[in-house]
């Protein structure tokens, strides 16, 4: 190869260990404004940064999956890394090099695809990272009801979603239903990409419920987490509204769970509660500051309510559940916005215990 340099053409390169028994290693480099003779690329290992996928188990009705990464050098060049098939859960460590990186999971039950996840981490040399996929609790977020011309639309596809993360749920089916005055004025049901569309008008109360559920006829669902979400919103339109209605999503992030979204008999758990208005796919954002915000906790998949206390902290809030000796944890919230606005959610069995 001859060398030669030239303004705004760079020479990009990687190299994967491959799927061999031991550690993976993923290396890419960039050159800038020349092409190597005799390409030799010497890497320290220090400058390489240990990252450990860890795909979890339970949100999801599969056991199997594909794992791929890959790395962003620069706007017009991604290369491919540690790609392989997985069983759920797993845990992979690989040394790479220093850049954003993407790691992506699409999980299987048989023929269908469920779940799609992607994560993005910019990753720094000296520094260690965990990326965790399909964690708990998988529920509802960013998708709120949109307001055009008097016409209410709603795009349920975003109800079995893990935290943080940009996911796509394929095998669950959802009923969405618009009610005013205590009757139903609208109802539509269908999965994934299913939108719905009302009339609505302005200075009335109205109440929007979606009841979903993941799906699959061949799916063995008695120890599937996040079976069922539900969310109900409450709120009034002023005159000549137009955008996303202010109303709230929940994420919630129970923390030290196991691999399969499990805690300890008797324990307690630390959940983290954020709100997704601020990452709407459709303008305006609404402002929508929050006067309350309340939590429940049912151990016998909402026959019974506990209330727990919660404690706030800049962007966020957390709470402690007290956790049963087996079975599951079912977590509600209530959110009352400034404008007497609520959202009440739901993510049924939202972490199991072990």
């Amino acid at each position: 190869m001859k060398p030669t340099r030239t303004a705004g053409v760079n020479f990009i390169w990687a190299w994967s260990s491959g799927p061999a028994a031991g550690r993976h290693y993923d290396l890419t480099g960039l050159t800038k404004n020349s092409l190597p003779a005799h390409p030799v690329f010497r890497v320290r290992t220090a400058q390489l940064v240990k990252t450990v996928i860890q795909v979890k188990a339970g949100t999801i009705p599969g056991t199997s999956g594909n794992l791929a990464t890959s790395s962003e050098l620069n706007t017009l060049c991604t290369m491919n890394g540690y790609q392989q098939p997985l069983t759920v859960p797993s845990s992979v460590t690989v040394y790479r090099s220093p850049a954003l990186w993407s790691s992506q999971v699409s999980t299987h039950l048989g023929l269908h695809q469920c779940g799609f996840d992607i994560v993005y981490t910019r990753e720094k040399a000296g520094r260690h990272y965990t990326v965790t996929i399909s964690g708990a609790a998988r529920g509802p977020y960013a998708a709120v009801p949109f307001v055009n011309d008097n016409k209410l639309s709603y795009d349920p596809q975003f109800q079995f979603v893990a935290p943080a993360f940009q996911s796509f749920d394929n095998c669950f089916k959802s009923s969405v239903s618009l009610a005013r005055g205590g009757h139903i004025v609208a109802r539509r049901s269908g999965g994934i990409f299913s939108l719905f569309k009302a009339a609505v008008h302005p200075g009335r109360w109205y109440v929007l419920t979606t009841d979903a559920h993941q799906v699959l006829k061949s799916a063995n669902l008695t120890r599937l987490l996040s079976p069922r979400t539900t969310l109900a919103w409450r709120f009034k339109l002023a005159k000549g509204f137009l955008g996303a209605v202010p109303v709230a999503v929940t994420s919630l992030v129970p923390q030290g769970l196991d691999m399969n979204n499990r805690a300890a008999p008797g324990s307690k758990t630390t959940v983290r509660a954020s709100f997704s208005q601020g990452k709407y796919a459709l303008p305006p954002k609404p402002d929508v500051p929050v006067r309350s915000f309340t939590v429940q906790a049912s151990f016998n998949d909402g026959k019974t309510w506990h209330g727990v206390p919660v404690v706030k902290h800049k962007g966020f809030w957390t709470f402690v559940v007290p956790n049963p000796s087996s079975g599951f944890v079912t977590l509600r919230t209530v959110t009352v916005n400034v404008h007497g606005n609520s959202s009440t959610e739901t993510i049924y069995r939202a972490y199991g215990i072990r």
